[in-house]
């Protein structure tokens, strides 16, 4: 989303909001680089970045907050002495723990984080972790959901008549393919979240929280902020991430291997048959499996 917005948008940033530095963390043996943009925002709460991370103990990151590296703000203006203020964007850089296979859509086994299908599941049953008791407080009195204040995650698939589409999507960095996604948050914010693993039981993940100033907003401005955003904080960290795996790491072999060669609606609909059902229901199987007799019939008069 954030790419075609872009191309629409004839913003640039200044010098001053340009200037990144790089940074590195040891999580574990495993060494992580980035840039980052300077020029933080001083009003809102920061913290330094964790330069060294043990991940030995698993049961300690069941705490989501155990794995946090980074936490930065950064106040979004036009470029110039007198732009305007957009917004802010916050980045919140974590390792996470791939937690045990509770939600079991297509199995019961753990997660097999290098295949691309289980670290999308992965990736949303951490996300139903981290947002479960806020969503469930800010519920309205009548105990209906509150499309307001909750953060709405919706799951990594989508049906559209019979064709089923990924909702995460490829970002390649340095040869390596991480997962996007993105989820709306209160207040008309946008989480886009990347995430890769670091080994069978971790993954790392950037989320940047995007918070459109309300006049902006009311303005229609929320596509100019967005693309700013991009252009000044997101594209700089995002293009330049790295992870150093040993050579004969698996997960190595497939984040810049088979990942990088296929997109995710490839993987989900090369797997329609295990998705369908289970996420869908009987009847929207049905309708995918008509919808590819369909598909197979054309594809058999074509080769005659």
């Amino acid at each position: 989303m954030l790419s075609i917005l872009s191309s629409l948008l004839p913003f640039s940033a200044s010098a001053k909001e340009s200037v990144v530095s790089q940074r590195r963390v040891n999580i574990g043996g495993y060494p992580f680089s980035f840039d980052l943009p300077e020029g933080f925002s001083k009003d809102l709460p920061a913290e330094n970045l964790v330069e060294q991370l043990e991940i030995n103990q698993v049961d300690l990151f069941d705490d989501l907050t155990a794995g946090h590296l980074l936490r930065r703000w950064w106040d979004i203006k036009e470029p110039g002495w007198f732009g305007a203020e957009l917004g802010t964007v916050m980045l919140e850089m974590s390792v996470q723990r791939i937690h045990p296979n509770s939600l079991k859509r297509i199995h019961s086994q753990p997660y097999d984080v290098t295949d691309r299908l289980d670290f999308m599941f992965a990736i949303e049953e951490l996300l139903l972790r981290r947002y479960k008791a806020h969503n469930e407080e800010v519920r309205h009195r009548d105990g209906s959901w509150n499309f307001e204040l909750a953060y709405n995650v919706a799951g990594i698939a989508t049906m559209l008549g019979g064709r089923v589409d990924a909702r995460y999507w490829n970002h390649i960095s340095e040869s390596q393919n991480w997962l996007r996604y993105s989820i709306s948050a209160p207040f008309d914010a946008i989480v886009t979240s990347y995430a890769l693993p670091v080994n069978r039981n971790f993954m790392i993940e950037l989320a940047f929280t995007y918070s459109v100033n309300h006049d902006i907003a009311l303005k229609g401005g929320k596509r100019d902020f967005l693309r700013v955003s991009e252009e000044q904080i997101t594209d700089p960290i995002i293009n330049s991430l790295y992870l150093q795996y040993p050579g004969d790491s698996p997960i190595k072999s497939a984040v810049e291997g088979e990942w990088v060669t296929e997109t995710t609606d490839e993987v989900v609909r090369r797997n329609w048959q295990r998705l369908v059902k289970p996420l869908f229901g009987e009847e929207a199987y049905q309708m995918a499996l008509e919808e590819h007799k369909k598909r197979e019939a054309l594809e058999d008069r074509s080769g005659l």
